[in-house]
């Protein structure tokens, strides 16, 4: 779905509380059809088009347009349940760029290209919470988060502790130890945590959706550089015996002599290697930063590494997974600004790097608005709240006790906020703080009061929406009347094939020129003077098209017309080609019986609304 907005070019208009000013062009029936509307989805829909055309003709398609829309309206087709959700997805995904201050976004994205640049070595310690913790058990793993963090300060060593207290599973393996990692590795706050704590240091305490976390920092260094590599591999599996590990060495050995021979390193990998995923491509590995393989494999990294030049093959090696031969094949440096940008955008759009992106956004503009609308919240009602979500497990009492209070939750213009409005409950997360908690309540209130009023406080916003809403309308009601009626009748359509033989021929030719313009009177002026100057009917034309036309072509309604257009001229010598039979014109004449259906019911609906132009 096409959207046709930069927000950061419009906030402007959206903090203005001003309504649309809106001059009254078309009264259809009792509905009036304004003159922005008209010019917005004129410039929208025709300055684009292949073959403009000018505005008393389009102004003559809108009229029938907009006549369908209000016989779908008397229909009660915009009542239907469908309808009905179509329109407010619709309306929702269209509102969704508005929804956020781009400025401090991009910033936010900023930060994290810029963090790409960097790899932190670090250790943690995790004390697990539930997804949905209750209140003793959140005070009982932050307590033990706590004394954790405070024997490290105490000089106790990190993997001691660790082993100890980390509900980490790999803590008893690598006690705690991550090795190097960067951005878009981990989840948002870990990482957060990990770049806002100094080399030697350790963090604050954090939540992520696994639980508590503290960290350490040992080291920070400049992203390694990235290399893509082909490999062969024998693996090791869980049962692999010492002798099956001698045989499977040897075959390794024999593989890298026919390499150092001169055999082709794709055509070994893909008839030895055991890694199946990239054997069929020759063993190739796509782009890999060598301080990620080093955290994970490094041995794999430090054979990587030392190949020095594209083309080098290491010896064989071994790694706990299996023997390997690697071949470099590109090595470059691991950190690029535009690349960097790239993987931000395509991380945002796989998900993986969302909610502070997003966050920043939405914060920042629900911040403004808060300031703009005298946004205040009640103390009373807040601790009142903070209470119930803290202490009442059950969500029936919940609600009833949240209904019960009797002060509003927050107020902004005179809109009042209340604790037992649907979206309060919904957004209460138990892994926030109750301060978390309460700011997202407060850009929810915001950001749904922002949306409402989209479609009064911004003229653009508000013609999409009801340019989409017309079209489902529109569609409901030529499937009905025009496009299913009487379209498969071959009587019909044998009829007008005999009464209009001419329209429907091939092999005709015209050659001459056709004039574009953009009104009746001035079609009427080059049709005078056409033959006799035509460098002067150029001039007075919008558009000129000069040349042999094939009959079956784009200009048939022009040369071999059936419903002339008043607006083109076309000046030339014209060659009728022969008949075609029913079947091969079966097309053209079905799309010239729906114009004539799509024409008479025009008239009709004319006849029943009577639209008046209020505005020449």
């Amino acid at each position: 779905m096409k959207r046709i907005f930069l927000l950061g070019a419009m906030l402007c208009s959206l903090y203005s509380a001003a309504q649309i000013k809106e001059t009254p062009l078309i009264k259809i029936g009792d509905q009036t059809v304004s003159a922005e509307e008209f010019e917005f989805i004129y410039n929208k829909n025709n300055k684009a088009a292949q073959n403009p055309i000018s505005k008393p003709e389009y102004l003559d398609l809108f009229i029938n347009y907009k006549l369908k829309v209000a016989e779908a309206k008397a229909l009660k087709l915009d009542t239907a349940a469908q309808y009905l959700s179509d329109c407010q997805d619709f309306y929702g995904e269209l509102a969704q760029p508005f929804l956020m201050d781009t400025v401090s976004q991009q910033e936010a994205k900023d930060v994290i290209v810029k963090r790409m640049a960097e790899e932190i070595d670090a250790s943690h310690i995790l004390v697990r919470l539930d997804e949905n913790p209750t209140t003793a058990d959140t005070l009982a793993a932050y307590q033990r988060i706590d004394s954790a963090r405070t024997k490290v300060l105490n000089g106790e060593k990190f993997m001691k502790v660790a082993l100890q207290y980390s509900d980490d599973p790999s803590a008893q393996i690598n006690y705690g130890r991550l090795g190097y990692f960067s951005t878009l590795q981990m989840v948002e706050p870990f990482e957060e945590a990990a770049y806002a704590t100094k080399k030697g240091e350790v963090s604050q305490i954090f939540r992520t959706s696994y639980g508590y976390h503290f960290l350490m920092v040992h080291d920070r260094r400049h992203r390694l550089d990235d290399v893509r590599v082909a490999h062969i591999m024998k693996m090791f599996t869980r049962n692999t015996t010492a002798q099956q590990r001698a045989k499977m060495r040897a075959t390794m050995d024999s593989i890298k002599t026919a390499l150092d021979n001169g055999a082709d390193f794709g055509e070994l990998a893909k008839r030895c290697s055991d890694e199946k995923q990239t054997a069929d491509m020759g063993g190739e590995l796509p782009w890999v930063s060598l301080g990620l393989l080093s955290s994970n494999i490094k041995e794999f990294a430090r054979q990587c590494d030392a190949l020095k030049n594209d083309g080098d093959i290491s010896d064989v090696f071994d790694t706990e997974y299996g023997y390997h031969i690697v071949r470099r094949l590109e090595r470059r440096n691991g950190y690029d600004v535009e690349r960097a940008k790239e993987s931000v955008e395509m991380a945002m759009m796989s998900g993986r790097c969302g909610p502070s992106l997003l966050h920043a956004g939405i914060y920042s503009l629900a911040k403004k608005l808060m300031k703009q609308h005298n946004f205040k919240w009640n103390k009373g009602a807040r601790d009142e709240v903070t209470g119930i979500f803290m202490n009442e497990p059950n969500d029936g009492v919940r609600a009833l006790k949240l209904k019960n209070i009797a002060q509003p939750l927050a107020t902004f213009d005179t809109t009042k906020v209340w604790a037992s409005d649907e979206y309060v409950a919904r957004i209460w997360d138990a892994r926030n703080s109750p301060n978390e908690n309460f700011r997202n309540i407060a850009a929810s209130a915001m950001l749904s009061n922002l949306s409402r009023n989209l479609e009064y406080d911004n003229a653009d916003f508000k013609y999409t929406v009801q340019e989409y809403r017309d079209g489902l309308l529109v569609f409901e009601i030529n499937m009905k009347y025009i496009w299913d009626k009487n379209t498969n009748d071959s009587t019909l359509l044998a009829k007008l094939l005999a009464e209009n033989p001419s329209r429907y021929a091939k092999g005709g030719t015209f050659d001459g020129t056709i004039y574009y313009c953009k009104d009746e009177k001035t079609a009427n002026q080059v049709r005078t003077i056409a033959e006799k100057n035509p460098k002067k009917a150029s001039k007075i034309a919008d558009r000129v098209v000069v040349g042999k036309q094939e009959q079956g072509g784009k200009y048939d309604d022009y040369i071999w017309p059936n419903i002339e257009s008043k607006y083109v001229v076309a000046v030339g010598s014209k060659t009728d080609g022969k008949p075609m039979t029913y079947s091969e014109s079966h097309n053209q004449l079905l799309s010239d019986y729906q114009q004539r259906l799509e024409m008479e019911y025009a008239e009709k609906l004319r006849e029943k609304y009577r639209p008046v132009l209020l505005k020449k």
